[in-house]
C-alpha cells in the first residue's frame, strides 16, 4: 500500500472519529440532560401534588367545621323561634286578659281572682269602717296594682322578645356568613381535587416518557458496547504499542 493511501485513510479515519465521537457524545449528553429534566419534572409534580393534597385536607377540615356551625345555628334559630312563639302567645293572652278587665263593670274589677283578692282582701273587708275616702284609696291602689301587674308582664315579655330578636338577627348574620364561606370552601375543595387529578395525569405521562427514555438510553449504551469489537490480533498490537509508551 502506498504511503499516500495510508495518509488519506488516516485522515479519513480521523475525520470519521471526530464525527462519530461528536455525534455519540452529543447523543449521550442529550439523553443525560433530558433524563435530568424529566427527574426534576417528576419531583416537581410530586411536590405539587403533596402541597395540593395538604391544602385540600385543610380545606376539608375547615368545611367540616363551617358545616357543623351552620347546623348549630339552625338548631339555635329553631329554639329562638320556638321561644318567640311562646312569648307571642303569652303576650296575646296577657293583652286579652287586660281587655277583658277593661270591659268588666267597675264593681267587679277588684275581685278578679283569689290571688288578686288576697292582695287587697283585708282592706275590702273593712271598707264600711274606713269610710268612703279610704274605700276609694284602697280601690285605686288595688286597680293600679292589677294593671301594673299586666303592664309589668307585657314589658318583660316585650323586652325578652326584643333581646331574642337581636339574638336571632345575630345568628342569621353568622349563618349567612357561614353559608357564603361554605360555598367558597366547597368550590375550593373541588378546585383542589381537579388540580390534583390534573397533576397526577401529567405526572403519569411524565413517568411514562421518562421510562421510555431510560429504556432507549439503555439500548443505545448496549449497542455502543456491542459495536466496540476489536479482533484479538489488533488488540494485541494495541496493547503492545500502549506498553511501549
Amino acid at each position: 500500500m502506498e504511503i499516500i493511501d495510508i495518509i488519506a485513510k488516516l485522515n479519513y479515519l480521523k475525520d470519521e472519529e471526530n464525527k462519530v465521537t461528536g455525534e455519540v457524545k452529543e447523543l449521550l449528553e442529550r439523553f443525560g440532560n433530558t433524563l435530568e429534566r424529566k427527574e426534576k419534572e417528576r419531583l416537581s409534580f410530586e411536590d405539587e401534588i403533596l402541597k395540593l393534597t395538604g391544602n385540600k385536607n385543610e380545606t376539608k377540615e375547615n368545611l367540616r367545621a363551617v358545616t357543623k356551625n351552620i347546623l348549630v345555628y339552625k338548631i339555635n334559630l329553631a329554639k329562638v323561634k320556638e321561644r318567640l312563639g311562646e312569648l307571642d302567645r303569652k303576650s296575646i293572652s296577657i293583652k286579652k286578659e287586660h281587655e277583658e278587665l277593661l270591659s268588666r263593670p267597675m264593681a267587679n274589677i277588684v275581685p278578679l281572682s283569689q290571688s288578686e283578692s288576697a292582695a287587697i282582701g283585708s282592706d275590702i273587708g273593712n271598707v264600711e269602717m274606713r269610710g268612703f275616702a279610704k274605700t276609694k284609696e284602697v280601690f285605686i291602689i288595688a286597680v293600679d296594682n292589677i294593671f301594673g301587674k299586666y303592664e309589668s308582664e307585657i314589658e318583660e315579655t316585650e323586652n325578652e322578645k326584643k333581646r331574642l330578636k337581636e339574638i336571632e338577627d345575630n345568628i342569621n348574620k353568622k349563618d349567612e356568613e357561614a353559608k357564603q364561606q361554605q360555598e367558597i370552601l366547597t368550590n375550593s375543595l373541588k378546585a383542589y381535587s381537579d388540580e390534583i387529578a390534573k397533576n397526577k395525569n401529567e405526572l403519569r405521562s411524565s413517568i411514562i416518557e421518562e421510562m421510555r427514555i431510560i429504556e432507549e438510553f439503555n439500548r443505545v449504551i448496549r449497542n455502543i458496547d456491542r459495536a466496540i469489537v476489536v479482533s484479538k490480533e489488533v488488540k494485541d498490537i494495541l496493547n503492545k504499542n500502549s506498553a511501549t509508551f
